[in-house]
């Protein structure tokens, strides 16, 4: 903020910070804006990447696009979930599957162009003549068709299954798109538009996957019980400075020596031991989840509290990884695919 009030010109800021002109930003505006000190009102946290959210000002004088009709639909404070996902992966297996309580990035899950986010909130909180009322952001076609699916009464005026909450839909979904077993299938459909969701009518099925979707969104959103006692291990002598960040057999140095031309790779001094190497490897998105993490802060010291965030990000991977093949075990428990699932291309 300092910078662009006490900036005289757009071209000097723009040299400075990469800033891309935009008929949709105002430099002049801004910087009066900045000024005022109207900006505090309006400073609040984004999710800027995989399990990193950052502070930033949340009007149209800083940020451009804001996408208000969907992005004001989340809110930590009224504990909101939205789905992120992409509409194609044409170059990466598909692992664009996410869930946020907070306003998202465009390129949260890639930088990408092709495979930007897609935010579908779970509520749409609306004003009305009776105060704020939520409904669920569903439509009354698909409802009805998961209820038929189901064999279940609609209930309420928005139709949900009886039995069932918008939460236990979310959940359900965002478990389908977590196992692998639905990824690989599904690989060549994935690369050119929007997941489908394949509807069991097991309501048995339906409640474990459920469960399981459950777990899954309390570990993304670091929420989970199970990540109070992280196993990794912060070690090393030396200030946490982010420099050169490798992983050498279950440690992430983030203060490794350059790599000598055809040499191997060497330890730091500092760094997390205890990451195995299928959550070094973890991807969301277009982003290796834990690399990024790290990448994002070099030239930084960690503090406390990044270390510890760090430690949980990896516990929260490797429970993720245990969660996905348990959602393909139950699966294969229910007949597997395309068996457990009368009407696959349902949604």
């Amino acid at each position: 903020m300092a910078a662009l009030a006490e900036s005289s010109s757009f071209d000097e800021l723009k040299q400075k910070y990469r800033i891309c002109t935009t008929n949709q930003w105002n430099y002049d505006e801004a910087r009066e804006f900045v000024k005022s000190g109207l900006w505090r009102e309006y400073i609040g946290q984004v999710a800027y990447r995989p399990f990193d959210r950052q502070w930033t000002v949340l009007h149209k004088h800083i940020l451009t696009i804001l996408r208000k009709q969907v992005m004001s639909q989340l809110s930590v404070e009224d504990h909101d979930l939205g789905l992120i996902c992409s509409r194609a992966v044409n170059d990466l297996r598909f692992a664009h599957c996410f869930v946020s309580s907070e306003p998202v990035d465009k390129i949260f899950i890639s930088s990408k162009t092709s495979t930007n986010a897609y935010v579908f909130p779970l509520f749409f909180k609306e004003n009305d003549m009776y105060g704020k009322t939520r409904r669920p952001n569903f439509s009354r076609s698909f409802l009805d068709l998961l209820a038929s699916t189901l064999a279940l009464k609609q209930t309420g005026e928005h139709g949900i299954p009886a039995g069932l909450t918008p939460e236990d839909i979310f959940q359900y979904v965002y478990a389908l798109f977590h196992s692998p077993s639905y990824r690989s299938r599904y690989g060549e459909f994935l690369k050119i538009d929007f997941p489908r969701l394949p509807l069991t009518g097991s309501l048995a099925l339906f409640r474990s996957l459920a469960q399981l979707g459950r777990e899954l969104v309390a570990l993304h959103l670091l929420d989970s019980p199970a990540l109070d006692r992280p196993s990794t291990e912060f070690i090393g002598n030396g200030d946490a400075e982010v420099a050169r960040v490798v992983w050498i057999e279950g440690t992430v140095w983030i203060n490794a020596p350059a790599c000598r031309k055809g040499g191997s790779q060497q330890p730091g001094s500092v760094g997390f031991r205890g990451v195995s190497e299928d959550v070094w490897n973890f991807h969301v998105g277009g982003y290796q989840v834990c690399e990024k993490w790290l990448k994002d802060r070099k030239g930084r010291t960690l503090s406390t509290d990044d270390i510890a965030h760090y430690r949980k990000v990896v516990a929260a991977l490797s429970e993720t990884l245990v969660l996905m093949d348990r959602i393909d075990r139950v699966i294969d428990e229910y007949g597997g695919w395309p068996d457990a699932f009368t009407a696959e291309d349902a949604a």
